[in-house]
């Protein structure tokens, strides 16, 4: 019982850095530019869920769930997923955050929680 409360733990203190959760997203305002957000959220757009099997981020930032605006420059929508939110944040043309939304999940500790109780 005590290792899989301090499981969760370890894998948080091995990942640091990270923030895409409801601190990050509140951190990210209009008119910034993608780099800016991504030095708030401490990584590039992609997938950093937990892969459950082995209590580890999967990390599939090259292959990241992310769309480009056809015939807008560079403007576009990023997502980063986490394991306790999914923020997506849409940059206009000139590159600037023009939206940004947040959908929050449990943590991997309250799902241990909930399956254990």
């Amino acid at each position: 019982m005590l290792a899989c409360l301090l499981l969760p733990t370890c894998v948080l203190l091995l990942y640091p850095g990270r923030r895409i959760d409801s601190g990050g997203f509140n951190d990210i305002q209009d008119g910034m530019t993608e780099n800016e957000v991504e030095a708030i959220l401490g990584c590039p757009p992609g997938d950093y869920t937990y892969s459950i099997p082995l209590l580890r981020p999967k990390v599939t930032h090259k292959n990241a769930i992310h769309s480009r605006i056809a015939g807008s420059g560079t403007g576009g929508t990023q997502r980063w997923i986490g394991p306790v939110a999914d923020i997506t944040v849409s940059f206009d043309k000139d590159g600037k955050v023009v939206r940004k939304s947040i959908t929050e999940s449990p943590s991997l500790l309250e799902e241990v929680k909930r399956k254990l109780f």
